[in-house]
Parts: C-alpha cells; structure tokens; sequence
C-alpha cells in the first residue's frame, strides 16, 4: 500500500523491514538495524523541524519528503516520485552524509523563507 498523497505505487516499507532483521539474524546485523534505525528516525525528525512534511511507515529504514531543489536531487543521488523524494538510511549512507544532506537542506529552507518575507508587501502606510 503506497503512501497516502504518494502518486506512486513505491511502498518504501518494502524495501527493508527492521523486525525481519531483528528478529531473524545474528546480534551484529541487529546492532546495525538498530543504528540505521536511529539514523532514519534522527532524518525524519530534522526534516519536519525545518517544517517539511515526511512521511514514514512503522520499522522503515526510509523516509519519504517534499521533493526538494533538482540540485539537490542531484547532489545526493534522490529518486523523485512525482512531488516526493525517499532517502533509505542503508550502511553505505554514512551518519556525516546524512548531516551534509541536513545541512544543505537547512540553508535551502532557510533562503525560501527569507526569500518569502523580503517579497511580501511592507505594512508601512504612505
């Protein structure tokens, strides 16, 4: 089942399911389900404090938002699905890409939104 508002049939909990690898594998490989799963929860939560919208199912190591600036989508090797973009916390996404990532999506945020209030109209009367 895709993603509701997701206009596409990718259900990114199909990709990897952290209860699988608990549960069915040795303490190594569960220690590192673990610390991907922390680094998708920490993505996900630093997404929404810069006020975009994620979307994540239960145990997922991905994390669907926004559709970001196509030099961004280049920049990190994103796969947009129509309005929509998914990062997938695996081993090779290492914790200091995951922070460059956060950082360059801060700063587009932050510009957007100067960008927005440098536009609007000044409340000053003539």
């Amino acid at each position: 089942m895709p993603i509701a508002g997701l206009a596409s049939s990718v259900n990114p909990g199909s990709y990897l399911r952290l209860g699988y690898i608990v549960r069915y594998t040795n303490q190594r490989q569960s220690i590192l389900a673990q610390l991907l799963s922390r680094e998708c929860l920490r993505l996900e939560d630093s997404l929404k404090r810069l006020g975009l919208i994620t979307k994540r199912y239960p145990d997922s190591l991905v994390v669907t938002f926004e559709r970001p600036p196509s030099w961004i989508i280049e920049e990190f090797s994103l796969r947009p699905e129509g309005d929509w973009v998914h990062v997938i916390t695996m081993p090779h996404v290492s914790a200091e890409t995951i922070e460059v990532f956060l950082d360059r999506m801060e700063s587009v945020t932050k510009a957007c939104s100067a960008a927005l209030v440098a536009s609007r109209p000044s409340s000053a009367t003539h």
